[in-house]
């Protein structure tokens, strides 16, 4: 087990050695409804009530470690083919090994295999034991770059090479599903920064788009609403015998019904980037209604600065009825809807089943007839949707949460040139300096801190281009003071070399691939600024390239998880390339 965590577990683990019992971490998410249900329903299991006696159990929620969290959900992933909350983790407490994880289970299976696991402790833990050992090193050894030559040993400054990161992003993007824009199989989560490296990347560019195209088509975004849900679970095999590039919501098993601000805020950076890449205005449409979504919806009631961490709804009110149409849908516009939003054969999960160009050949009418259209039946769809629920449930705001949108909206007020993201976003920069001014600033993760940055630095930008010069370099010197406070962990020489499962996690929890390669980003972005002429007061000299580069060994092996590490590798060499021209 990582370092840090095991500070936190010691009274646990040595109670768990004295009674020689595993220790049973039950690894949960705060704002997951379907967490808490899964836990309140084990939690009423009789013979659950039993069954956790030959147990040492602690939980653990995971907005207490979420960078711990990354690390274990890569872990399991690689263990089990699925990864999720509740993570429930059986840990060794002698060699603090996990010896069994069970991810996402039902709880039937879950008591069945606990029921197992606490009767093999007692007959012959030292099975389960070596099976751990062997599991975590070969989890270490790990690498995505199989077909790379085995006496390939490239130096830290050797990474940072385009054919060595093509080598890198092959793997990652054929690990898409192009059909569907889904990552994985089975079940698939949102990977924003796995679609910006294949954006970044000119070769493997074209599937980035398709693939965020295919998402935005899929039950994955609410079509109706805007923005993405947390996760989705489809049917792969079921999918394979669909003709080839055909999409068919029959194949979905179940859609969750939250949605996270972090998640949609990062999406929305990547929709408005795909947008400047490609011109396409499908993007741009994207990006708008997921804009509109986090304003409108995310927006705690009573006050005009808290962003919600997460809002949840019943599935029922995510579904469209033949009722729905009927009653909220002009009769003229019903037909197109029911086609449009993939409602026929007795589906009622909506999504954007044909394109309007299709549609238009199909029914006879005008493009911009049919457009309006569809328009005001999403419009009327999405009032008689709130008239199914009485409120929407929300997540308290984290300091994430509302730093992830700080940024996001930063970035969209440049792309948009919308004055009332620029003054939400003055006030939530407000917010912030004044807690980083009042010393609090060494109990944030490095996650909070990288979006603290790259919020000064959108913000520079922002008012650089409005040409208000004072505000932006205000700006600018306030970034330049949160580098040099970061200088110390930010790894911008390599401190360490070790692949080890314990060690790496340890990383995670304090840094982070997400962290490290949000504040990457950061630093790229600020060089950008002095290059246009922005100067502090410390004229401030930045280099990523050591921490790049050892960056790029440590995320080798947890693949999908590096996809942050390779966009800033792929920006890095684009940056460099712009400044020789």
């Amino acid at each position: 087990m990582p370092n840090k965590l095991l500070e936190s577990l010691r009274p646990n683990i040595e109670q768990a050695k004295k009674l020689e019992k595993l220790l049973l971490i039950k690894w949960t998410a705060s704002w997951s409804e379907e967490c808490q249900k899964w836990c309140s329903e084990l939690g009423q299991s009789p013979e659950w009530q039993e069954l956790q006696k030959e147990f040492v159990v602690l939980e653990w929620n995971r907005d207490w470690s979420p960078e711990l969290d990354q690390g274990l959900q890569a872990f399991v992933q690689d263990r089990a083919g699925m990864a999720g909350w509740p993570l429930n983790l059986f840990v060794d407490p002698g060699t603090q090994n996990i010896v069994f994880a069970a991810p996402s289970l039902e709880v039937p299976d879950f008591l069945r295999v606990s029921r197992q696991l606490a009767v093999a402790w007692k007959v012959d833990p030292t099975q389960l034991q070596m099976q751990a050992e062997r599991e975590v090193q070969e989890f270490s050894k790990k690498d995505p770059l199989k077909f790379i030559l085995n006496d390939f040993d490239a130096s830290k400054d050797e990474w940072i090479d385009e054919k060595v990161l093509y080598r890198f992003l092959t793997p990652l993007e054929q690990s898409l599903d192009l059909t569907t824009g889904f990552v994985g199989q089975g079940t698939t989560y949102l990977y924003p920064d796995l679609y910006r490296s294949l954006l970044a990347y000119d070769d493997l560019s074209r599937f980035g788009e398709l693939a965020l195209v295919r998402l935005a088509s899929s039950p994955l975004y609410d079509v109706i609403g805007g923005g993405f849900f947390r996760s989705l679970s489809w049917d792969f095999e079921l999918a394979k015998q669909s003709p080839s590039g055909t999409f068919d919501s029959k194949w979905i098993n179940h859609v969750s019904t939250e949605k996270l601000l972090v998640d949609n805020s990062e999406m929305l950076g990547v929709y408005i980037d795909a947008f400047k890449k490609t011109n396409n205005p499908f993007f741009s449409q994207i990006a708008h209604e997921i804009l509109e979504l986090i304003m409108d919806e995310f927006k705690m009631p009573g006050t005009s600065l808290s962003f919600a961490n997460a809002i949840w709804a019943p599935e029922e009110y995510y579904r469209i009825q033949n009722k729905d149409l009927l009653e909220a849908v002009h009769p003229k516009g019903r037909q197109a809807a029911q086609i449009f939003f993939g409602l026929n054969e007795g589906r009622s999960w909506p999504l954007i089943a044909t394109d309007v160009a299709v549609l238009t050949e199909y029914l006879g009418e005008e493009a911009v007839d049919l457009r309006l259209s569809l328009s005001d039946a999403k419009r009327s769809l999405g009032e008689n949707r709130i008239k199914k629920i009485e409120r929407l449930k929300f997540s308290p705001p984290t300091r994430l949460s509302e730093l992830s949108v700080l940024r996001s909206l930063a970035h969209a007020s440049f792309s948009f040139d919308t004055p009332r993201l620029t003054s939400i976003c003055e006030a939530l920069i407000e917010k912030y300096s004044a807690e980083f001014d009042a010393s609090e600033f060494s109990n944030w993760s490095l996650r909070e801190k990288a979006a603290l940055l790259r919020a000064y630095t959108s913000l520079s930008r922002l008012y650089s281009a409005q040409r208000e010069s004072t505000r932006a370099k205000r700006m600018f010197i306030e970034a330049e003071n949160l580098i040099e406070s970061l200088q110390s962990p930010l790894f911008l020489e390599a401190k360490t070399d070790s692949l080890f499962l314990g060690e790496r996690i340890d990383i995670c929890d304090h840094t982070g691939t997400s962290g490290l390669a949000s504040l990457l980003q950061g630093l790229l972005d600020f060089n950008a600024l002095q290059l246009m002429g922005l100067r502090g007061d410390k004229n401030l000299p930045v280099d990523i390239g050591p921490a790049l580069g050892w960056a790029l060994e440590f995320a080798r092996p947890m693949g999908l998880y590096a996809s942050g590490i390779y966009s800033v590798a792929m920006r890095y060499l684009r940056d460099h390339k712009e400044f020789q021209a």
